[in-house]
């Protein structure tokens, strides 16, 4: 082939020349390397940037955490602080310190200022004050409202101001001051109310296993606001049902038990609820097993003992024949013969010749005993045929068998 100077492919820098350097779909043309390495720069600054932002959010996740952490800390701090400011007296020490009032003779706690029951002012110590009474539009300085000489300016049936503490969840409605310790039922305000727990033991339950325990502190107050009684409550059961808040006007039922009121009900009074303790099945299970148990042993003793050679006395050897054929237990009543009469009548023998019969009415007569043999007569009535045949009855003792009918003849 000739050449040609004006052909494009015989150039090699011509960009038309396909195997030239300059044509743009070259894979080594400069223009067309530079494009893919501005497209990976381009890919790699883009991957980057979301990669910061990543990690700034996920800092700022990490600083939004500290900070709720740090904000929760501090309000435990401030509760344990108000808890420490408080100086609750734990019920041991209160009840070591009981004093009584001189006027009705009620233990009151020291702290007490009035009276709970009479209403009578105790001075330091618990003793009754002698100072004069001042007179207020409230009462006098020396009884407190409902006690001894105590006189409102205002209308009887008008209600008297009443202090109610106030509760972390919801404000407590106004009601009456608390009750005292009474007939088992303790009326207050719940506070410090742990989460339930739950254990792996047996206690009070009859058996192993898990229970759950619920805590609180149940605060009393009266009318001036002074808290006069803490009571620490402790609630175990195989579950506990209901639900309290913190600050609720609660009433507990239970029984002073190591240091701690153990309680099985709570009447939460400030929202109507209950909660009490509901006890495991297992032991419910046991008692209606061991009831069913002797049930059936004492049935078993009662039927089965006359049939077990117990019969002490001919009349308790012809009542229980006369019962055995009169309710169709022929296989019983049989039993009731000596082995010598057994041995002249077999059971089959015996059986067809009662089965025939319907008696509705068995009467022994008078028993005659000598030594060891008894000698009676024995009236049966049948009812279809409404005829009365009478049997000269012998009975004898049967060695260990006790008493048994030896021989049955009729009249």
């Amino acid at each position: 082939m000739p050449y040609k100077p004006n052909n494009p492919f015989n150039n090699p820098f011509n960009p038309a020349n396909p195997n030239s350097i300059n044509n743009p779909n070259h894979p080594n043309n400069p223009q067309r390397q530079a494009q893919k390495l501005q497209e990976e720069q381009r890919r790699r600054e883009q991957t980057r940037q979301q990669q910061e932002r990543m990690r700034r959010d996920q800092e700022q996740m990490r600083q939004q955490q500290v900070q709720r952490h740090r904000s929760q800390e501090q309000a435990r701090q401030q509760q344990e602080q108000k808890r420490r400011d408080r100086k609750p007296t734990s019920s041991a020490e209160n009840l070591e310190k009981l004093m009584g009032c001189p006027t009705c003779g009620y233990q009151n706690y020291p702290d007490a200022r009035f009276c709970i029951k009479c209403g009578s002012r105790l001075s330091q110590g618990g003793q009754a004050s002698n100072m004069e009474p001042q007179q207020s539009q409230f009462g006098t300085q020396d009884t407190g409202p409902g006690g001894v000489g105590w006189q409102s300016s205002t209308s009887v049936n008008q209600p008297l101001p009443i202090f109610v503490p106030q509760r972390s969840a919801a404000p407590t409605p106004a009601t009456a001051p608390a009750k005292p310790v009474s007939r088992g039922g303790y009326v207050g305000f719940a506070r410090n109310i742990q989460p339930i727990r739950t254990e792996q033991s047996g206690y009070g339950q009859g058996s192993s296993g898990s229970y759950q325990i619920l805590s609180f502190r149940l605060e009393q107050y009266d009318s001036s606001g002074n808290r006069t009684n803490v009571v620490p409550v402790d609630m175990r059961g195989r579950s506990i049902i209901g639900y309290i808040s913190d600050g609720d006007r609660v009433e507990v039922l239970g029984k002073w038990e190591g240091g701690l009121l153990q309680s099985k009900l709570v009447h939460d009074l400030s929202t109507g609820a209950t909660v009490k303790v509901k006890r495991g099945a297992a032991l419910v299970v046991t008692l209606i097993t061991m009831g069913v148990i002797l049930l059936l042993i004492g049935v078993g003793l009662f039927l089965f003992i006359p049939r077990l050679g117990m019969n002490n006395s001919p009349d308790q050897v012809l009542t229980s024949y006369c019962d055995d054929i009169q309710s169709g237990s022929y296989s019983e009543a049989y039993n009731q013969y000596s082995d010598k009469l057994k041995g002249e009548v077999t059971s089959t023998q015996f059986i067809q010749m009662w089965s025939g019969k319907f008696i509705d009415a068995c009467v022994p007569g008078a028993i005659q005993i000598t030594g060891n043999q008894a000698t009676t007569t024995l009236s049966m009535h049948n009812g279809p045929t409404n005829s009365t045949s009478t049997y000269q009855v012998t009975l004898r003792q049967d060695g260990s068998n006790g008493w048994r009918i030896d021989s049955l003849q009729p009249q």
